[in-house]
């Protein structure tokens, strides 16, 4: 492989894979596990509301992965992209500045179906009440998303951003359906 964008978007697939994981790891332990079985007695008791505390708690992890991951994911194609430029990597094209722009755009996607991927796999792990089923639906989501964006970044970038804008909206609109329903949700 020769192509920068081609390069960068395997290395952000692997990324995703990777950062997927750890997010519905992170997710079964600061949310998940809060909502299925016993303590979800102790949670929904809570005086605040049931769904104002979801929706806040599925926030803060977004707002902390989001950031982490977009900047961490940024400096490393920054980094390969000066390497490139600077001929230490010899035999890959660098299209300059359109490069950078792709990149920036692999960068964005790859953060977004990460983020999209991980929300969704929280509500099936609550809906189903357990955290296997959340590492379950990440890795089957991987497997049917990771392939397929993949090939989108290395060809289709327009498409892809659109594909991942309509998934970020989905992954949303589910979130406040979950905490909608989590709100009217009995407890017995």
């Amino acid at each position: 492989m020769k192509n920068l964008v081609g390069i960068g978007s395997i290395s952000s697939t692997i990324t995703l894979s990777v950062l997927s994981i750890y997010g519905a790891v992170l997710m079964n332990h600061s949310i998940v596990k809060n909502y299925i079985g016993e303590a979800r007695i102790r949670l929904y008791s809570l005086p605040n509301g049931r769904s104002v505390l979801f929706k806040a708690k599925i926030y803060a992890f977004v707002n902390r992965m989001l950031y982490s991951q977009f900047a961490g994911l940024l400096l490393a194609n920054f980094l390969f992209w000066i390497g490139v430029s600077l001929g230490l990597f010899k035999g890959i094209d660098s299209n300059g500045l359109n490069s950078t722009l792709l990149l920036l755009l692999l960068t964005a996607v790859t953060t977004l179906v990460t983020l999209s991927i991980v929300l969704i796999s929280v509500v099936v792990g609550i809906h189903f009440s357990s955290t296997q089923i959340t590492l379950i639906s990440v890795l089957l989501m991987i497997v049917c998303l990771g392939n397929v964006v993949a090939q989108l970044l290395s060809s289709a970038l327009i498409l892809t951003s659109s594909m991942v804008v309509f998934l970020a909206f989905v992954s949303l609109a589910v979130i406040n359906i979950w905490a909608a329903k989590i709100e009217k949700e009995e407890v017995l």
